[in-house]
């Protein structure tokens, strides 16, 4: 082995953690941000990754492919960096004595390093297709989970030579197993972390495949923005919740009906309104000013029922 090999292999190895480091943090802020959207109940996040329509997480996270199993697929990320985290340091932690007989490249890890990036690769590529292809959207941090799985495989090649299948096999015992059993542990915390922080809050199936969700609503005018004005029965089995915009032609058909509706059941029901303006003034949630006048009616409402007229005002204004 040349001097320059040996010197070298220390440097790339640390560039190596650095990387697997740097591509833990991405992969746990895209499970932190899927548990965010989802406790949105799909309304979308304030996320810094949401930069446009196409350069968006929360649209790859309302895909079906952001959970394998039920699981966000960032949590496979932070067992994939993880393992390979902890097999590096295995690896540098238990091969001083190889360094000093120039034997670096003998060492059982090495050869797994190798093949167990290719998978990274692999897997990252069949999602960025996915992402372009069939999505049309771009998460950022999934493209940063890409990125570092490419730099990994990179740095893997020039550590140590691809050996041949044959070698792989005969050296995968330790290193394979730990990281097997990193991946299984990690999957179960992820799975138990985002199911602790969800609680009842992700939309469940019901028997005609419908989603329900379970949607929160305020009662007190101390509560972030004001109450969510409501009328009907505070304790009744079923609550109507209506997402509306004053200046929607189709929001005034709905209240019609919903008026209807109260009229015939009374306190047996409780609907709740609350205000979606279609308009990027006020609504952060919205990429446009498609209703211009929306966040001026929605106010208006707010301020009418500080005076416990929201309910008049809300007939007036849709009539």
């Amino acid at each position: 082995m040349s001097s320059h090999s040996t010197s070298s292999k220390p440097i790339l190895k640390t560039l190596f953690l650095v990387t697997a480091i740097v591509g833990l943090l991405i992969a746990a802020y895209s499970v932190k941000h899927q548990i965010d959207y989802d406790l949105s109940n799909g309304a979308g996040t304030n996320a810094a990754c949401n930069i446009s329509a196409t350069l968006s997480c929360d649209s790859v996270a309302a895909s079906p492919y952001s959970k394998i199993m039920g699981i966000p697929v960032g949590t496979f990320g932070v067992a994939f960096f993880l393992s390979a985290l902890v097999l590096m340091l295995m690896h540098l932690l238990t091969s001083k004595r190889a360094y000093k007989t120039g034997k670096v490249d003998s060492h059982i890890a090495e050869t797994f390093f190798w093949y167990f990036s290719l998978i990274g690769v692999a897997v990252s590529i069949i999602f960025g297709i996915i992402s372009l292809f069939v999505l049309d959207s771009i998460c950022p941090t999934c493209f940063g989970i890409y990125i570092s799985t490419f730099i990994m495989a990179g740095l893997a090649f020039f550590i140590v030579p691809n050996k041949g299948i044959q070698n792989f096999t005969s050296q995968l015992g330790s290193p394979g197993l730990t990281a097997i059993i990193i991946t299984v542990i990690s999957g179960l915390v992820g799975s138990w972390v985002y199911n602790k922080s969800i609680g009842d809050q992700p939309p469940t199936q019901t028997s005609n495949s419908e989603k329900v969700y379970n949607v929160p609503f305020s009662k007190s005018v101390y509560d972030g923005a004001g109450e969510d004005y409501r009328k009907g029965n505070d304790q009744a089995k079923v609550v109507l919740v209506e997402f509306a915009d004053f200046q929607c032609g189709a929001c005034a058909n709905l209240s019609s009906s919903l008026s209807e509706v109260y009229k015939e059941f009374g306190d047996k029901i409780l609907v709740v309104f609350k205000n979606f303006p279609l308009s990027n003034k006020c609504n952060s949630k919205v990429n446009s000013d498609m209703h211009p006048f929306s966040c001026e009616a929605a106010m208006m409402a707010r301020c009418a029922g500080s005076y416990g007229k929201f309910w008049p005002y809300h007939d007036k204004v849709f009539a």
